[in-house]
């Protein structure tokens, strides 16, 4: 017999179902079966039991599923439940296939589909060939619909036929086709009469249906499929694997009464559960007739919402008219109702209503609330706005009766926080204000077990949760007691792609492209799970990451026949043999060594990760036979199978064990028979859906601190306080996404069809009924990447009406003030509370910085040398100096300053995130090759016999890229240096002019001795000057540059190197010029030269004054040599001046975005005199150029 409970609480129904199985448990071995709908409500159930009874021990739990299936089958090894994956594999079987006209399959259900399952070949070819990836998840989603069809739509649910009715073999046998269930009436003008008519799709479903199931013409496809799997093995003979509604069948005597396979004469106990299929509905009320069954549902209002005769149901869920609006909820309930029960309750009320004609309302019980009981007695009101909204749900009403509110009208007191909304501008602060909240009733003395957190997309808020409460842990264990640390616990996990999945996506990508890219092999090379199977480390990859940069191996190129990686593999193994530049099968082959390529097992395993990713560069071209399946698998374990498996990669084993199943699956296809071969998309397809981590739950709620769980229907937990993140329009209460295949979207749904949507709200309602003293709902209300608004949850919208409702009907009545709306309380994007709100490190730290810019708001503006004035290591000076130093000073002083002081470096992207060798050089390669060939051609580098040879060792490095590309390269550049050497044979000829490369190192001592310390100021300048051309007259510092732009800062190497010539007296002349190749006569080349003609004692002098500007005097404003002419006015016109992304000053500079926003802190000059400040820091800088200020000015 069915036993029904309702209550209001789930507390009561737990507390009256304790007393049930207790008083029913009188054998310790033979516990009654208790069911719950999900594992958080049966540790809630524990921890309840416990503070009742003690200790709870071999409770005999289940779920629905499990346990109506083990009455179904039992101990029966030969009946199996067919399972979607199964079905769809040979719904894909029959499509590869094709009919006895040699038509594929797939092309012969409906134009639509052969339309939906193709694609054109080329993108402007006629030719329309199998999209592989929509195959695969087209017959997935019928696998799921065929069988959900069966369960949703069963035989006997409220004394209506079921598809089996309609669908079934004997009668095809019949009448040589299946009928139409799902069917609209159409109005017929002809003959005035209703007619039967198909919902679209059905026709095709159905003989898609027929061929897979039905036994007429010869054995089903299914049958052929599992007689192959039975004769595979011995232990699989005899195996029959069927449907819900079949397997019912096999429990049918001949009088056709099931006989279940339920043993024991304990009862069975149901906790909470809220919603279940149709079928499972018959099979439980069957069970029901033989054996006792407790149901304890909760109901989220005092009373049943209505009764309802079954036969009024059974006409509504069979006839669909063509004019219907088919619409989620058919709602009959009164205006009157409570608009909360009416918006969210459709779910259950549906279920309450299922659950009461199973039972035909025999053994109905209501526990009413004692606590609101209480208050209608004593005529009194709701304490807070949230029990007085939980009092109105639960009395159904909108607004407060006369007698209800009499002599003690219902005030929102000052300070009600018990039903809040807050909106943050993101999810950092919205969990930041989540942590003050939750310190707030800590601190006032609420136990953190009263406390739930919940929040529908938890995967998204996780990151936010740790970086929140894990820094308040930090804090507290570095000893700060102004810090509130709250131990906290997420008790789900969250659905996500597996490592494994990672590596196999990238293993089918390298075989799709044929090709292996640095990225691909990085990708692989650093996943946790390939470097656990391979024994690969961090270490060696990094090591990699240097011999696959420093020998410029980028992709494999098939068309020209080039192969980089194998190439790369010859070059390394070579090195042990010569170190000679060797020609192999016509390629250049120059050998390559570090001091790590030596290690053996480093360079084997190197080799054997490219050999094995390059193999699947060709693999399984035409898809898979069944005689591949085996290697697949071995290919496959390279990579994923962990021999020993880390600690932090146990999830990853589990994947890995499904991907195994998911490639046994497919021998389901081969079984069938149509086809020879498996696409290898289909391949792809299923095994990264089986790799796939699922959301799983492994964590105790109210244990070890603050609870977050996933919000989720059927998951309702009684608690005192509950907050509710993640409430935005995009989440919750969520979209249901119309399945154009699910027949039953077409038609009128029968009671117990429900959607996402409507199970969410149920739960939210349920919820909001089980909390007991608080309840705090927020959201994300801003995308701050996009600069727009995110919407609340319509759950949001339909409280915060039904209180401004109750509270404008009845704001004369209720008090003599107007009851206040329930307002939404907006959190800035900057922190604004007072300190002692703040209970985060962050939240402190960003308060601090706060106040410390107020109380610094009115000090002088300072360069941040200031802060560094009192370290003792800056009275450290170098005592040699490199002309690039001096170069990097005199280019911008705040940029060399930042520079040594951050050692800040330019964010260049990852070498080895590069997919494709470049097509050109970059200005600095390009330079660097130019000079050399430069230098060779002047006979400067005797390592290198002509430029030709230079170039190709270049290439043989892959330094410069193979192909049309490097030879372009290669030729551009070789033709400028002969340009250039032939510009400087015109102007210094080898008669007259020596030509060589000078090695300063020089000590400068200050001449004039004028020093603040006692020592007198002396420093070494070191550097190569690389071209220098001389006779007895004339001396002159040669820079090659690779454009025609002749920026001042391009002198500046030179410059130094001719003021140390001097200083050193190697010369008393020095002239600077700029080779380009485009000078043809003196006059451009005198436009091109600069001179440096000073004494030795003035060049000293300025080299000492650079000395004390860079290392002593710290005197690092922001001044450009580029600016040095520009009439600057403000900070305005310098900000946009460094700004400009091409031609600015700071365009290269690392530390750009630091410090544009904030010139005027930085700068080193005022804002009220700017410009003369500017002004004359130019003219300081320009009387260290020497004669190199006229280029400048020029």
């Amino acid at each position: 017999m069915l036993h029904l409970k309702f209550a209001l609480n789930l507390e009561h129904l737990a507390d009256e179902m304790i007393k049930a199985i207790s008083k029913k448990w009188n054998d310790p071995f033979n516990a009654p079966v208790v069911i719950f709908p999900d594992p958080k409500l049966e540790q809630w159930f524990r921890l309840r039991w416990m503070k009742t009874k003690g200790v709870l021990a071999n409770l005999n739990k289940s779920t629905i599923d499990r346990f109506l299936f083990q009455i179904l089958v039992g101990d029966d090894r030969k009946l199996k439940k067919l399972s979607s994956e199964m079905l769809a594999n040979v719904i894909m079987a029959y499509l590869l296939g094709k009919d006895e006209n040699g038509k594929p399959n797939y092309m012969t259900l409906d134009p639509k589909v052969a339309e939906y399952l193709t694609k054109k070949e080329k993108a402007n070819g006629e030719e329309r060939v199998l999209d592989e990836v929509r195959l695969y998840d087209f017959a997935n989603k019928l696998a799921g619909l065929f069988l959900e069809y069966e369960t949703s739509r069963p035989q006997g649910f409220l004394q209506a036929k079921g598809i089996l009715d309609y669908w079934s073999e004997d009668v095809l046998r019949k009448s040589g086709e299946l009928d139409d269930f799902f069917v609209k009436k159409t109005w017929d003008k002809e003959t005035k009469i209703d007619k039967d008519v198909p919902v679209d799709n059905e026709s095709w479903e159905k003989t898609l249906y027929s061929k897979i199931f039905h036994n007429v013409n010869g054995d089903s496809l299914l049958t052929r499929v599992f007689a192959k799997a039975n004769g595979e093995s011995e232990e699989n003979k005899q195996i029959k694997y069927l449907t819900l509604p079949f397997l019912y069948n096999e429990c049918l005597d001949s009088e056709g009464k099931p006989q279940f396979k339920y043993n024991s004469k304990a009862p069975v106990f149901i906790l909470g559960l809220s919603g279940m299929g149709q079928f499972y509905r018959i099979v439980l009320r069957e069970f029901a007739k033989q054996h006792e069954v407790y149901a304890y549902i909760q109901n989220p209002c005092m009373e049943f919402w209505e009764d309802l005769d079954a036969s009024a149901i059974v006409p509504k869920i069979v006839e669909t008219h063509e004019d219907d609006k088919i619409t989620e909820t058919e709602d009959t309930l009164s205006e009157n109702e409570n608009s909360l029960l009416r918006y969210w309750g459709k779910s259950g009320r549906d279920n309450i209503k299922l659950w009461c004609l199973t039972d035909d309302y025999s053994s109905c019980d209501f526990t009413k609330d004692e606590h609101l009981e209480l208050l209608d007695e004593k005529q009194e009101s709701p304490k807070d706005l949230f029990h007085a909204v939980q009092y109105l749900v639960a009395k159904r009403q909108n607004v407060f009766k006369e007698k209800q509110i009499e002599g003690n009208k219902f005030k929102k007191k000052e300070g009600d926080e018990s039903l809040t909304v807050t909106a943050a501008p993101s999810k950092l602060r919205e969990v930041e204000a989540l942590h003050s909240s939750i310190c707030k009733l800590l601190l006032n003395g609420v136990h953190s077990n009263d406390i739930l957190v919940v929040s529908p997309n938890l995967q998204e808020y996780s990151p936010f949760i740790y970086q929140i409460f894990d820094q308040a842990k930090n804090a507290a264990e570095n000893g700060d007691e102004t810090i509130v640390h709250i131990p906290y616990t997420i008790v789900d996990s969250i659905s996500k792609d597996s490592l494994v999945g990672a590596v196999i996506k990238k293993l089918f990508q390298v075989r799709k492209e044929h090709s292996v890219s640095r990225a691909d092999f990085f990708d692989m090379a650093r996943n946790p799970v390939v470097q656990a199977t391979r024994g690969i480390t961090p270490d060696m990859v990094a090591i990699w990451d240097t011999w696959i940069t420093d020998m410029n191996v980028y992709r494999d190129r098939p068309k020209q026949k080039f192969e980089p990686w194998q190439w790369a593999v010859k070059r390394m193994l070579l090195a042990r043999l010569t170190t000679r530049t060797k020609v192999i099968d016509d390629k250049v082959y120059t050998p390559y060594a570090n001091m790590n390529s030596t290690d053996d097992s480093l360079l084997m395993k190197f080799i054997s990760t490219v050999e094995d990713l390059e193999r699947w560069t060709n693999a399984f071209e035409d898809g898979i036979a069944e005689s591949d399946s085996e290697t697949l698998l071995e290919m496959l374990n390279s990579w994923v199978n962990m021999k020993n498996v880390p600690d932090d990669l146990v999830g990853e084993r589990a994947a890995y064990f499904e991907v195994c199943k998911a490639l046994n699956r497919l021998k389901y296809i081969f079984y069938a028979g149509t086809t020879e071969k498996i696409p290898m998309e289909i391949v792809r397809e299923s095994i990264l859906e089986a790799a796939t981590v699922s959301e799983f739950s492994f964590g105790n709620l109210f244990v070890n601190g603050i609870s977050f769980m996933k919000f989720a229907p059927n998951r309702v937990i009684p608690v005192k306080h509950l907050f509710f993140l993640g409430a935005d329009v995009d989440h919750f209460p969520s979209d249901d996404s119309f399945n154009t295949l699910d027949l039953r979207r077409q038609v009128r749904p029968w009671p117990g069809d429900d959607t996402g949507v409507n199970r969410n709200r149920y739960a939210f309602l349920c919820q909001l009924m089980c909390t007991s003293e608080s309840f705090h709902i927020s959201y994300q209300n801003m995308n701050l990447a996009k600069d727009s608004e995110i919407y609340p949850s319509p759950i949001i919208n339909d409280l915060k009406n039904f209180v401004a409702g109750f509270a404008e009907k009845q704001k004369d009545k209720l008090t003599g003030e107007e009851l206040e709306p329930l307002h939404t309380e907006k959190i800035p994007l900057d922190e604004t509370r007072s300190r002692d709100c703040l209970f985060t490190r962050r939240g402190r730290r960003y308060m601090e910085s706060i106040e410390c810019i107020r109380t610094n708001a009115s000090e002088t503006r300072k360069t941040p040398c200031c802060k560094s004035s009192g370290d003792s290591s800056a009275t450290k000076y170098p005592d040699k100096v490199s002309i690039s130093q001096m170069k990097q000073y005199l280019n911008d002083p705040f940029q060399f300053y930042i520079g040594r002081m951050l050692r800040l470096e330019k964010i260049e992207n990852d070498p080895t995130e590069e997919y494709v060798e470049p097509i050109s050089l970059s200005n600095l390669d390009e330079t660097v090759f130019l000079k050399q060939a430069v230098y060779i051609e002047k006979g400067l580098d005797k390592d290198y016999e002509s430029v030709d040879v230079y170039f190709d060792g270049l290439k043989s490095q892959g330094n410069i890229p193979s192909g049309k590309f490097g030879e372009g390269m290669s030729d551009t550049i070789k033709a400028r240096a002969d340009v250039i050497k032939a510009e400087l044979d015109r102007f210094f000829p080898a008669c007259d002019y020596t030509c060589k490369s000078v090695e300063l190192n020089e000590c400068i001592t200050d001449p004039d001795g004028s020093n603040s310390d006692s020592k007198r100021l002396e420093f070494m300048l070191q550097g190569n000057i690389p071209l220098v051309f001389s006779s007895e007259e004339k001396c002159a510092i040669v820079n090659v540059s690779n454009s025609d732009s002749l920026g001042v800062y391009k002198y500046l190497d030179s410059y130094i190197g001719a003021l140390g010539l001097i200083a050193a007296g190697k010369a008393e002349s020095v002239d600077l010029f700029i080779a380009t190749g485009t000078c043809q006569d003196p006059e451009s080349y005198n436009a091109n030269v600069c001179s440096v003609s000073v004494p030795a004692s003035e060049a000293k002098e300025i080299l000492c004054c650079i000395y004390k500007k860079s290392f002593k005097d710290l005197d690092n404003k922001i001044l450009p040599i580029s600016l040095l002419c520009s009439d600057i006015k403000n900070y305005e016109e310098l900000k946009a001046k460094l700004a400009d992304e091409r031609r600015g000053p700071w365009a290269y500079f690392a530390g750009k975005d630091l410090f544009i926003n904030e010139l005027e802190k930085y700068s080193g000059y005022s804002s009220e005199g700017f410009a003369d400040e500017w002004a004359k820091a130019c003219d300081k800088q320009k009387d260290l150029l020497g004669e190199l200020k006229n280029k400048i000015e020029g």
